[in-house]
């Protein structure tokens, strides 16, 4: 699998698809917690939108990144929330309705922060390598189509037909979820003469960039006196991104290929995060041959 192909078909076909997941899944009750519990998706929004990129400009400063790896950990940083979240949070047993509303919602706002950040980030680390102009509009239009439309469209479908929504919603949040492993798997295969220096580069900060919002988000999340299952949810919500869309917007949309290197980075650090998760939840279960009879 070619990394053209990858960055310009198959990464942003699975960020349709997940996006389109999302639509599924959303409903009228989602929307409700704007209204009825606005305090807690507000916090959950700015820990995402907003805290989360400004953790990767501080990063990027403290770690002495290149113009390039910088923007790339920005691009990461501002990216919105993936189902891989919703599907953890449910595993933890966390506020997985709370985590469907703030990917959702974090989904619908992408077209705007996302070309926000990352026209920042141009601005602030590419000025020494050379003018770089990149218009609001030429980041903004694709990252609408990856997000609005799929979404729209899984709206519509679960409106029209919620039977059919309702069986394909567990088809398309597995199938995603194989579909970027198989994904990260083919970009590491692509990558592999350079993968030591790769994590060498990028490793450690976007380990730190995972981490430290994490445990950013928990902190406010307790300081607002949210409930446990609502801090598992931000804590999740704010350590699993949409990388599909994050590697399609920086070797896709910018066309640089160092710009991919954090996402690319970044998927391992998922790809450990979650295999947590599931190791916790997996010892966490009884095991049947140890229960007294």
């Amino acid at each position: 699998m070619e990394a053209n192909f990858l960055t310009n078909v198959f990464f942003p076909f699975l960020a349709m698809v997940i996006t389109f997941g999302l639509g599924l899944t959303l409903t009228l009750d989602d929307f409700k917690r704007l209204v009825l519990e606005p305090r807690t998706v507000i916090i959950g929004l700015i820990s995402q939108l907003a805290l989360l990129p400004l953790v990767g400009f501080g990063l990027a400063y403290l770690f002495g990144l290149t113009p390039e790896l910088a923007v790339g950990l920005i691009i990461v940083a501002a990216a919105p929330g993936g189902t891989t979240a919703n599907m953890a949070n449910h595993l933890l047993k966390a506020d997985t309705a709370l985590s469907i509303t703030l990917t959702s919602m974090s989904g619908l706002v992408a077209f705007l922060t996302m070309p926000f950040w990352i026209s920042l980030a141009l601005a602030i680390f590419m000025a020494t390598a050379g003018p770089v102009a990149v218009p609001f509009s030429r980041l903004a239009l694709p990252v609408a189509i990856l997000t609005l439309i799929p979404v729209g469209a899984g709206l519509f479908v679960g409106w029209r037909w919620p039977g059919l929504a309702k069986r394909a919603k567990p088809l398309v949040s597995v199938g995603s979820g194989v579909l970027l492993i198989i994904g990260i798997g083919a970009l590491l295969i692509d990558l592999r003469e350079n993968l030591v220096t790769l994590l060498v580069q990028a490793g450690p900060v976007t380990a730190a960039l995972c981490f430290s919002t994490m445990l950013l988000g928990y902190v406010l999340a307790s300081l607002f006196r949210l409930s446990q299952a609502a801090r598992r949810a931000l804590v999740v919500e704010t350590g699993l991104q949409n990388i599909p869309l994050a590697l399609t917007v920086a070797a896709g949309i910018l066309a640089n290929p160092r710009f991919a290197i954090p996402p690319a980075a970044y998927s391992l650090v998922m790809i450990f995060l979650l295999a947590l998760i599931l190791g916790r939840v997996i010892v966490s279960r009884p095991v049947p041959w140890n229960r007294q009879l």
